[in-house]
This record gives C-alpha cells, structure tokens and sequence, in this order.
C-alpha cells in the first residue's frame, strides 16, 4: 500500500504527533510506503486566481512546475493523508494555498478510487470544522470515501499523544488501513450523485479543458464515474438530474 502524506502545518509539533501514531498503527496493520511532502518546503507562491487552470488546463498554471508533480503523486497513491493545524478556527495558509492549486479538481474530479483520511489538532477549538472542511473538498475531486480526525490536544507545542487521543488515533489509523486494503468502493450519495450530474451538464459548454476531460473519462456517458458500481435506480436518478440541470442552464 502507497500512502500520500501532504503536510500542511507550518511545523512539525502536536498535529504531526498523530501523524506519527497514525503511520505506526498503519504499519503495524500491514506493510505501508509512506511519501512524505512538507508543503512549507516547496516555497508554493499564492494561488494568482487567473483561472488559467480551470480554462485552459492545469498544466496551464503559472506554478504547474510545483503543483503538477503532487498531483501525480496523487494518481500513484492508494490513499492520501493530508495535515492542517487549526489557526484562528480554521486552517493552515499553507493548506489552504495548496488546496486553491488543486481545485481544478471541482471541475475536473479524478480520484474516485481513492480514499482519504484528513488530521487536524487544536489548542482550543476548531479542529472539526477543519478537517469537516478540508474532507468537503475531497469528496467533491471525487474521493471515494474521507476518514476525519480532528482532536483538541490543551497544548500549544510538545504534545505526547496518551489516553483517549491515543485511542482514538489507533483506532481510526486501523479503520483507514482497513478500508483501504479492502478496496470497497462505496455507492455516492444523492447528494455527490446531484454534484457530479451538475458538472456533467455544465460542462458540456464549459471551458475546452473541462469539456475535452468530460469526454476522454466518459464521464459525459454516465451518471457517475464509471469505476464506481452504482445501482439502476441511481443510474436513472443521475441521469433524471443531470436533465433537468441542463435544462435549466442559462443559454
């Protein structure tokens, strides 16, 4: 199993504790290739918002030559681990940059195969709302399932994970391997099932990059990806939505 590991906190202290018992517990599950990517390493400039990206192309992107390369690692994973701090009730800058890089993926969503699991620690507050947030945003670049674990630590620097942290880390570290080496691809919601089906409409007059994805994956055929089992009735629900979407799209 290749695990991706994207680091979003500005430091290695209390979040990437539980990074630490999370690899342990996965390794002590089975046998886990760990890729490590420390985003405060890649001096990753700001997202411009040029939307060159979503109009012509992620490799379009005037910071391609740093983003495009984690982004294959994505394609290469079995599974993805990404890290925030909690900061003001929310996220890392550094996270969040990052996350703005790769929204292409609204557009274009890729990794149905996949499963995520999303860490978040906190001195006080906010941890839920983190990583609740950051698993939002992997669901819609299609991940198949997202695993959370958002946990207030009373500690600013030198956190030791012990008691119930510990536990529950252990615990949900065992639940992701096991999800993942299992390779259970689960059916979508109505809800990412009306996401998808939206897309699938806008896109056929999107952009030439959008449009030219829809139609390589065959995602434009189907009510929902095609490596993902769906039964008949969301089939035609899917396909009922998608319909009356494009039906009610401004001319």
């Amino acid at each position: 199993m290749k695990c991706l590991i994207i680091d979003g906190c500005p430091k290695k202290s209390n979040t990437w504790s539980i990074v630490k018992i999370v690899k342990e517990q996965m390794q002590n599950c089975g046998e886990v290739e760990f890729v490590e990517i420390e985003l405060k390493k890649l001096d990753l400039p700001f997202c411009a918002g040029c939307s060159a990206c979503f109009i012509k192309g992620e490799d379009k992107c005037p910071h391609a030559s740093v983003i495009q390369p984690i982004a294959k690692k994505f394609e290469e994973a079995d599974c993805v681990i990404i890290t925030s701090s909690t900061y003001s009730l929310g996220l890392t800058a550094l996270c969040k940059n990052f996350i703005d890089h790769m929204s292409y993926n609204f557009h274009r969503p890729r990794f149905f195969t996949k499963k995520a699991l999303i860490i978040s620690t906190t001195a006080g507050a906010g941890a839920d709302t983190v990583v609740k947030y950051i698993r939002d945003i992997f669901k819609h670049w299609g991940f198949n399932k997202v695993h959370t674990l958002g946990l207030t630590v009373y500690s600013s620097s030198g956190y030791v994970p012990k008691g119930r942290v510990l536990e529950k880390s252990n615990k949900i570290a065992t639940e992701f391997y096991n999800d993942v080496k299992n390779k259970k691809l689960y059916s979508p919601t109505l809800k990412r099932l009306m996401y998808f089906n939206a897309w699938r409409a806008i896109n056929e007059k999107g952009s030439q990059a959008d449009c030219q994805y829809w139609i390589d994956t065959k995602f434009n055929e189907n009510s929902f990806s095609p490596d993902v089992k769906i039964g008949f009735l969301k089939k035609s629900i899917g396909n009922i939505l998608f319909k009356i979407i494009k039906k009610n799209m401004p001319k």
